[in-house]
């Protein structure tokens, strides 16, 4: 599998619960890993040479206390990767792979902090002037355009978006975000899903906020339509679909030659790959822009990359598709 280097500079079916699209998760431990460890060792080495001949003593209290320090959370204003890795469990990003996040103090009572960027999902920059609302799960499988709405924000000219629920949410199976507005395709991107005890956490898991333009997703149809497999799923939209981005999980790169396929076959999705010039489609893996389109896919499927004939689970993600939007799903390798 052959990998872009270039970042998308610029994930699901209406809920993509991708356990591999978590980038919190994979990083927060790297994060905490490689913050004051070693300054801690080195302080203590130092300080206890001066003080006493005891070597091992002095190696014992130079790890405790580069352990201490590796384990302490950051502070607010501080650089985080990850909401664990702050002290207030809130770490403000704006991207899915930001590297400006920084730890910031959480809304008073619980509420909910949602923050992101709208982006394109065909060329990976920021749209603006665009309404994301957040829906519970549950209700947005239903039908996401009469769903009641837990918090929505209006996208900046840069993209972002950044609000605060009057009320603490929790929403059951998962928040899903819903981008709407002139000239584009309301589609759906999953937002936060519930830690292991149900509960949520102070703010979103995902950041990258993803949207389709309508004339964009109408020519991708057209050229869909001579494809016997593909037609009668189509229009993409109306009839629903998902759109598919494969990324490499800790830089956000997209990925060139990526095989998507079912966890579980046998299976009745139809799935083509947008080729290189982005004049048509092809069966047999991702160009490097790494999109993917996905139709008729069954009830909560899942699908995974396959790499040398191998399905790789850990690069799993569940995709569903609603007449009436898109919904997008974002596969990460490692």
């Amino acid at each position: 599998m052959k990998k872009n280097l270039t970042p998308l500079t610029t994930p699901l079916l209406w809920l993509a619960l991708a356990c591999s699209q978590a980038p919190e998760d994979s990083s927060s431990e790297a994060t905490t890993g490689s913050t004051g460890a070693v300054t801690g060792t080195s302080a203590s080495a130092g300080e206890s040479s001066s003080s006493t001949g005891d070597t091992s003593a002095d190696t014992s209290a130079a790890e405790t206390e580069a352990n201490e320090t590796e384990d302490s959370p950051a502070a607010d204003g501080e650089p985080c990767v990850a909401d664990l890795d702050c002290l207030s469990r809130l770490c403000l990003k704006y991207r899915d792979y930001d590297p400006q996040a920084t730890c910031v103090a959480a809304p008073e009572g619980a509420r909910f902090r949602l923050t992101g960027t709208v982006l394109d999902i065909a060329t990976g920059a920021p749209l603006g002037e665009v309404e994301l609302r957040a829906l519970d799960g549950l209700t947005a499988l239903q039908n996401p355009h009469s769903a009641p709405v837990l918090l929505a924000a209006t996208a900046d000219s840069e993209g972002r978006v950044d609000t605060v629920s009057d009320e603490p949410i929790a929403p059951g199976i998962g928040l899903v975000g819903l981008v709407v507005g002139d000239g584009v395709t309301p589609t759906s991107s999953v937002l936060a899903v519930p830690l292991p005890n149900g509960s949520y956490g102070r703010t979103n898991t995902f950041h990258d906020l993803w949207v389709v333009q309508t004339p964009l997703l109408d020519a991708w149809s057209a050229l869909l339509q001579a494809d016997p497999d593909a037609a009668p799923h189509l229009p993409l939209g109306t009839a629903g679909g998902v759109l598919g981005l494969v990324r490499e999980s800790s830089t956000g790169s997209t990925v060139a030659g990526a095989v998507v396929t079912p966890l579980e076959p046998p299976s009745s999705a139809v799935i083509r790959y947008l080729n290189a010039a982005r004049d048509g489609f092809q069966s047999d893996g991702t160009a490097e822009h790494g999109l993917f389109v996905l139709l008729h896919p069954g009830v909560g499927e899942r699908f995974v990359i396959e790499q040398d004939g191998t399905a790789l689970e850990s690069t799993q993600g569940q995709a569903r598709d609603a007449p009436g939007s898109i919904s997008t799903l974002v596969l990460e390798v490692p």
